[in-house]
C-alpha cells in the first residue's frame, strides 16, 4: 500500500530497480490516501504519512518530510523573484486542502518564519498532491513541497526553489512502513522492505538529506 503522492513521485519511478533485483517477486500496489483496513484489502504492508501511531498497527519510521516554496522556472517570466520569505505573500500560492493540520501548509510555514499570513491568500486550493504538482509544473503558482517526494523534479530542473531559504522540517508528519501488529512478514515482503530502506538511504546520501532518515518527535503538549 502507498499514498498517491509517495507512490507517484517516489516509489513508481524506482520500482524497476526492485524488479530487476527480484524478478520472481510479483508486486501489487494499492494506492489510497484513506486509512483503509489493510488486512481486509489483502495488503501486506503500506507506506503511510502521519504521526506514526495507528491502532492495531506496527509502524516503523522510514523517512521524514520537509518542504520549501517551489515553482516552475516559467513562473518568474513576468515577475520579480522574491528576496525574502515575506515577499511570497504577494504571489500566487497553491495549497492542499486541510494540509495545515499536518504542519505542512502555508499558514504553518509563514508562522514558522515569523510572518503574519493574514495579509496573503491562497489563489488555488486542491485536495490532491498530484494535482498540486501539475498546477505548479504548469507555472500557475508556488507550492510547498520537498524531499523526498520531489527530489527527481529538482534534479531535472523542472522545479526550482521560489526563494533562497532552508527547507522547513514538518514534524510529526513522516513516512512509515505500517503492518498489522504481530503479523509474520512474508519473505517477499522482507525483500521489498529491505530494498525500500536501502534505496531511501542511498537517495538521501545523493541529495545530502541524511538528516531526514532520523525521526524527530513533536514536542509534548
Amino acid at each position: 500500500g502507498t499514498t498517491h503522492a509517495f507512490g507517484t513521485y517516489w516509489l513508481a519511478p524506482r520500482l524497476a530497480e526492485f524488479s530487476g533485483l527480484h524478478p520472481d517477486v510479483d508486486l501489487r500496489l494499492a494506492v489510497n490516501d484513506e486509512l483503509v483496513d489493510i488486512s481486509k484489502q489483502r495488503i501486506d504492508m503500506t507506506v503511510r504519512f502521519g504521526g506514526g501511531s495507528w491502532s492495531s498497527m506496527s509502524a516503523r519510521f522510514l523517512v521524514g518530510c520537509e518542504v520549501t516554496p517551489v515553482c516552475h522556472p516559467s513562473y518568474w517570466d513576468r515577475r520579480k523573484r522574491p528576496a525574502r520569505p515575506a515577499d511570497l505573500l504577494g504571489e500566487k500560492l497553491l495549497d492542499i486542502e486541510g494540509r495545515s493540520v499536518q504542519g505542512g501548509g502555508w499558514s504553518d510555514w509563514f508562522h514558522a518564519h515569523g510572518i503574519d499570513a493574514t495579509k496573503g491568500k491562497h489563489q488555488i486550493t486542491v485536495n490532491n498532491f498530484s494535482v498540486l504538482m501539475q498546477a505548479t509544473l504548469s507555472g500557475q503558482g508556488i507550492a510547498l513541497a520537498g524531499s523526498p517526494l520531489i527530489d527527481d523534479l529538482f534534479a531535472s530542473g523542472v522545479l526550482v526553489p521560489a526563494v533562497d531559504i532552508t527547507p522547513y522540517r514538518v514534524r510529526g508528519a513522516d513516512y512509515y512502513v505500517v503492518e498489522p501488529a504481530g503479523q509474520l512478514r512474508k519473505q517477499s515482503c522482507e525483500m521489498f522492505c529491505a530494498w525500500l530502506y536501502d534505496r531511501m538511504r542511498r537517495d538521501a546520501s545523493v541529495t545530502n538529506n541524511e538528516h531526514l532518515l532520523t525521526e524527530i518527535h513533536p514536542p509534548a503538549l
